[in-house]
């Protein structure tokens, strides 16, 4: 079984249009903010095709804000992130690349439903 880190990690919140989307790990709430809105980044492709409540989400930075995850969200955030690296789904080194999507989502180019 792999090891967790036992190093302290920061879970953060993207809110997009009020509605809290995802919870990931960052170093600081800057790291975080830029993250969320890096036209490169990390979640710039997922967060521009997934949709909820029938709506498509919007990365803009108009309607986006990165908060400190409040703390069901980051117990959402640690326990997928436990269960994860117990099953094997995840490589415990790879803690910062570990979301957590807080809404229900559907990716629009998924044929299968």
């Amino acid at each position: 079984m792999s090891e967790l880190t036992t190093e302290p990690v920061s879970v953060f919140t993207v809110v997009v249009a009020g509605i809290p989307v995802c919870a990931f790990a960052a170093d600081t709430l800057a790291e975080a903010q830029a993250e969320a809105v890096d036209p490169n980044g990390p979640f710039a492709d997922s967060l521009q095709v997934l949709r909820w409540e029938g709506k498509p989400s919007s990365i803009a930075p108009a309607n986006t804000d990165v908060r400190g995850a409040t703390p069901d969200e980051e117990q959402l955030w640690r326990t997928s992130w436990e269960d994860a690296v117990a099953t094997g789904d995840a490589d415990p080194a790879a803690i910062d690349d570990w979301t957590v999507y807080l809404v229900d989502v559907k990716d629009p180019t998924d044929r299968g439903e």
